[in-house]
């Protein structure tokens, strides 16, 4: 019986590894029971052996345990706050939605401003490197590709993250389909080349949907539209991996 009690009293705690006090409380109420208990069992000489050292290292693990907890809890607010800086770090710069809305409408709101290019892109695959290296190492990759967004397009372009692994750019004063395609070919050689996974055989690809502005859509969605259906034409075709939005083909 003194064997499963004690089995017990190691087991027991393992359901309470991340609360030190009431592991400590459950220590001490298991020593007492074990102590009353043996009480009536033990002959009273080696029962005061019991006590003394049940009592040293109750103490003693109730101490272990504090400090270890602290130091857990200690490294998970350090490595927490290093990731969030990481984060912000690599996506400092990088608009968001709304912000993306309201520059792009107040350039298109201009009618000085009849030229432009938007890019909109996603990463190939994404749930499925979610699933293979986890969400953690699908942040990292999303954070590496918005800082390549970010540290490439420096000339006064709109980049932002539009959400999830999607990311949006509008490139002002150009409405040439050959400077759209080159852009395209660069970010999607530099995609490849540039962020790694852990299976050197594989490498990230992006896809993306193109939208040429010659100054006819009133206003951001308009646009955005067009750049959609033309990444979804991408992503419908295995051997593209851009598209550039054609009113006829559409």
């Amino acid at each position: 019986p003194a064997t499963t009690f004690i089995v017990m009293l190691i087991i027991t705690p393992m359901f309470m590894i991340d609360k030190p006090y009431f592991m400590s409380l459950e220590l001490c109420v298991a020593s007492s029971i074990f102590l009353v208990w043996m009480y009536y069992v033990k002959p009273y000489d080696i029962w005061q052996m019991d006590l003394v050292n049940i009592i040293i290292y109750t103490i003693l693990g109730i101490i272990i345990h504090i400090i270890a907890n602290t130091i857990r809890i200690k490294e998970f607010v350090l490595t927490r706050k290093i990731n969030i800086q990481k984060d912000t770090d690599d996506l400092t710069g990088l608009k968001n939605k709304g912000a993306i809305t309201r520059e792009i409408n107040e350039y298109m709101g201009n009618n000085s401003n009849n030229k432009g290019v938007m890019l909109l892109l996603d990463i190939d695959r994404f749930k499925s490197i979610n699933d293979t290296y986890g969400h953690d190492f699908g942040d990292v990759v999303i954070n590496a590709l918005g800082s390549y967004l970010n540290k490439t397009f420096t000339s006064g372009e709109i980049v932002g993250r539009f959400g999830g692994d999607e990311f949006l750019i509008f490139i002002k004063g150009n409405d040439s389909v050959d400077f759209a395609s080159s852009i395209a070919n660069i970010i999607i050689t530099d995609a490849a080349n540039k962020i790694t996974i852990p299976n050197k055989d594989q490498k990230i690809s992006v896809s993306i949907g193109v939208a040429i502005y010659h100054g006819v859509e009133k206003n951001y969605s308009e646009l955005f539209k067009k750049a959609d259906v033309a990444l979804y034409k991408t992503k419908g075709d295995a051997t593209k991996r851009y598209c550039i939005y054609n009113k006829e083909e559409n």
